[in-house]
């Protein structure tokens, strides 16, 4: 049975977007040298190699049988297609564009989880999670000037997103958070293979403490985001997506020196402010179920 933990998994799921994008920060800084694909999969090599055998000692080999197939393959697929969706996107339209339609995946998951985890989403989240967006497109502006198809790819980015949330939580029942990890790690890096070898390069010496970095944020990150789900309703955990935006805000003004204007910190406010009224809602409910438990 999941247990019920929103504090925790708010705070897991913070933690996971203070990492993700300060790892694709490091990508930035390798300037284009290795293909977003392969950095990709060299990631989800990586964090299996890390992950499963820390899997295999708390819960015996059996654990890294994939359980049940057809959910972890859809949770794999999922969040593999949103990155190379995205990646494609930003070819045919302006980044900023690109990513405010894949901040729809709080949405998406929000509505899935309703008929597919049986999960209440009321007024109130909901409104959460729109105004949080709304901070989103304050921050990045998009113009929306792009080639049509392009928008249309990115929101097959967050309709990936979305998925992925919602079967990370379906499947936070099945497996422990390690086992689920090294799960979507194996799928991702099986899925991704057969491009890999059209686009090595011999990794170069002065990239490897940047590398080194890149796998350390990125297996923690995902570790975090895994245990996010099991803890708390995806709809909840999925709006704290919207902290990313802050994250990378602040790698890009400390690292490249790009200094947030006046409708950045307005959209910044705004999001934490929606993620503070969810934080504080779902600690009084939290409390208010454990006055009637006793």
């Amino acid at each position: 049975m999941t247990r019920h933990k929103p504090l925790l998994a708010i705070f897991l799921m913070i933690l996971a977007t203070i990492l993700f994008p300060t790892k694709d920060g490091i990508v930035k800084t390798f300037g284009g040298y290795y293909s977003p694909i392969f950095v990709l999969w060299a990631q989800y090599v990586v964090m299996y190699l890390v992950v499963a055998p820390v899997a295999v000692a708390q819960h015996g080999a059996g654990i890294l049988v994939p359980r049940p197939f057809g959910l972890q393959l859809v949770r794999g697929v999922s969040v593999s297609l949103a990155i190379i969706l995205f990646y494609w996107a930003v070819t045919l339209i302006p980044l900023a564009d690109a990513t405010a339609t894949t901040f729809i995946g709080p949405l998406v998951a929000a509505a899935l989880s309703v008929p597919l985890l049986k999960e209440q989403v009321g007024w109130r989240r909901w409104t959460a999670i729109i105004i949080g967006f709304a901070g989103v497109l304050i921050i990045l502006r998009p113009e929306f000037s792009g080639e049509r198809l392009g928008y249309f790819v990115a929101l097959g980015t967050g309709i990936s997103l979305g998925v992925f949330y919602v079967t990370n939580r379906k499947l936070s029942v099945h497996a422990p958070q390690m086992a689920n990890a090294a799960h979507s790690a194996v799928f991702g890096a099986v899925i991704l293979l057969p491009v890999i070898p059209f686009l090595w390069v011999a990794p170069r010496s002065e990239d490897a403490i940047s590398w080194g970095l890149f796998f350390l944020f990125s297996t923690a990150g995902q570790i975090f985001a895994v245990a996010a789900f099991r803890y708390g309703p995806a709809a909840m955990v999925a709006l704290f997506q919207y902290a990313a935006i802050i994250t990378a805000t602040a790698f890009g003004f400390l690292v490249f020196g790009d200094f947030p204007d006046a409708f950045t910190w307005a959209g910044i406010a705004i999001i934490v402010a929606s993620g503070m009224y969810v934080a504080l809602r779902e600690r009084r409910a939290a409390l208010e179920a454990r006055k009637l438990a006793v």
